[in-house]
């Protein structure tokens, strides 16, 4: 299993212990190991959270390396602008840097509300 779908079919347990107030949690898949999840900050729109991949499943980002999860609190086009970007970016030779905040989009889950982005350390 990848871990962005991992995340997805958790996505329930994720948001009862953002609701809870929980800032820094980890959650196991299976004996490949743990996923752990950190609070960055909330806005307007959504939850942050930086995930660290502690497991051996190395598809959407090698053990030890992390990614930036958005959890959407409510409706709004953020998840339709990041995935037209995410279109925008393929369509790129130099993958570089979009934005200044935003270097690569992962996957966005329009169904969810979620976006899973390149997390930079420092953000």
């Amino acid at each position: 299993m990848s871990i962005i779908k991992f995340i997805k079919n958790n996505i329930d347990s994720i948001k009862e212990k953002l609701d809870r107030d929980e800032k820094k949690f980890e959650l196991r898949i299976g004996n490949s190991g743990s996923l752990s999840f950190s609070f960055k900050g909330s806005g307007t729109y959504g939850n942050v959270l930086k995930v660290t991949n502690n497991t051996n499943i190395k598809a959407e980002i090698p053990k030890g390396a992390s990614m930036t999860l958005k959890i959407m609190k409510r409706r709004s086009d953020e998840p339709y602008k990041i995935k037209e970007l995410s279109t925008v970016i393929k369509s790129f030779k130099n993958k570089y840097i979009i934005d200044k905040y935003i270097i690569n989009v992962l996957n966005v889950d329009l169904k969810e509300d979620l976006v899973f982005l390149e997390y930079l350390e420092g953000s």
